[in-house]
């Protein structure tokens, strides 16, 4: 089955009722098998856009969704055989109900959406190939950058995500990871350039950069914690650096503390 946003209306009331009886999950269909995995107490991962779980890709193709628990986080398979996807980023929940996420895979971007019965695939457009970085800003939005350096802004008018160009010389840039969107409609991200770390926000008159620190060179992944809400009170993303050790960052208006949260994710392909 694949679903679509366009044809997503007429089941979120059926996916509510699947929810409050609590029905089963169903692997994606990249790959097959679900289960529940072991928990990693006091151990956090990147992509946990929703308020409650995050998405991996480890090594092996497996695609993990990672759950918040009183005792640590716990995972469950939703699939194998995404060892060909290229990126992949979390769109929160859409329309407060479905999980969505977007894959680059060869030249097409897919969008998955998981409204209660597993997860279901949706092919949204050809022309990827030339993807070189994608991250979620919020249900609607997501920032790409391409092979040719260029930067732009996607977002969903109802139909179809259009592209619109926001800028050019972004061929250094190493990681972007989204923070989400502030109550006055401000788009902001985060970028790893080089050893530095630096802040965009789109206020409605184009992007504008802020120096966050340095010392940055050895990060290797990066995703946002908060989520695609109002991001004023606190900014919260993730890091898995070189060496294998996660750590997380929380602050306001760019000036973070980072904490390490683990060791052992050397493993994790790709993260939101």
């Amino acid at each position: 089955m694949r679903i679509s946003r366009r044809g997503l209306g007429a089941v979120i009331c059926a996916a509510l009722s699947t929810l409050l009886i609590g029905a089963g999950a169903v692997p994606a269909s990249a790959g097959s098998g679900t289960g529940r995995g072991d928990v990693r107490p006091g151990q956090v991962t990147p992509m946990y856009l929703d308020g409650g779980s995050f998405l991996e890709i480890d090594t092996a193709g497996a695609l993990w969704e990672w759950s918040d628990s009183s005792s640590g986080f716990y995972r469950t398979l939703k699939g194998n055989g995404w060892g060909n996807s290229r990126r992949i980023t979390s769109l929160g929940l859409w329309q407060g109900v479905c999980k969505d996420f977007l894959e680059v895979k060869g030249d097409e971007l897919v969008e998955w959406m998981d409204c209660g019965s597993g997860y279901q695939r949706s092919h949204v457009m050809w022309g990827w190939s030339n993807a070189r970085l994608v991250t979620g800003i919020d249900n609607d939005t997501f920032m790409e950058i391409k092979t040719d350096g260029t930067l732009w802004q996607w977002t969903w008018n109802g139909s179809a995500f259009v592209g619109a160009l926001k800028g050019n010389g972004w061929g250094n840039t190493r990681i972007i990871s989204g923070i989400g969107r502030t109550s006055d409609g401000c788009t902001m991200f985060l970028e790893v350039k080089g050893d530095e770390l630096r802040r965009w926000a789109d206020c409605g008159h184009g992007f504008n950069v802020e120096h966050v620190m340095w010392g940055w060179s050895n990060a290797r992944l990066m995703a946002s914690v908060s989520g695609p809400t109002t991001v004023e009170n606190d900014d919260v993303f993730v890091e898995v650096k070189t060496d294998g050790s996660l750590w997380r960052w929380s602050g306001v208006n760019a000036t973070y503390r980072g904490e390490p949260a683990g060791n052992g994710w050397g493993n994790a392909r790709l993260l939101g």
